[in-house]
């Protein structure tokens, strides 16, 4: 069979391109079977991030009922500055500012923020204890 220029041509193209298509086609599926470290990376940092949340939750709950037993056994006593407070207490769920200085506010962490119960310690300008304020919960010394 004799074969013209042409087609020698065609053919050489035509097993250059079958040759480009399997290159390409083991390239891209080259990663397909390598794990991904990155996204595993994702899914510990995750891992990592709850526990540091669940922490944070059991230390809120814990601060409360901390707090709570001392003021039901009559041991926070007004002017204690805030920082010997936290100190004691631990750190409460929020601190904001008020008109006449700081409120921190205590709550167990699977409290409802506007129905559930709360410890509201109010501090002065000078940053001294002027109010234990308890809500949905009772708070009356033994």
């Amino acid at each position: 069979m004799i074969v013209s220029p042409m087609q020698k041509n065609n053919r050489l193209l035509f097993i250059q391109y079958i040759a480009l298509c399997l290159l390409l086609s083991f390239v891209l599926s080259a990663g397909c079977s390598t794990p991904n470290i990155s996204g595993m990376r994702t899914l510990a940092s995750m891992a990592k991030d709850e526990g540091r949340k669940e922490e944070a939750l059991e230390a809120e709950t814990e601060s409360f009922a901390e707090l709570h037993k001392a003021i039901m056994d009559s041991k926070v006593q007004p002017g204690l500055s805030q920082e010997e407070f936290v100190k004691i207490y631990g750190e409460p769920a929020l601190a904001s500012e008020v008109d006449n200085g700081v409120r921190l506010i205590y709550k167990p962490s699977h409290a409802d923020w506007f129905k559930g119960e709360k410890i509201y310690a109010t501090f002065n300008r000078a940053r001294k204890l002027i109010s234990l304020e308890c809500l949905n919960l009772e708070c009356s010394p033994s």
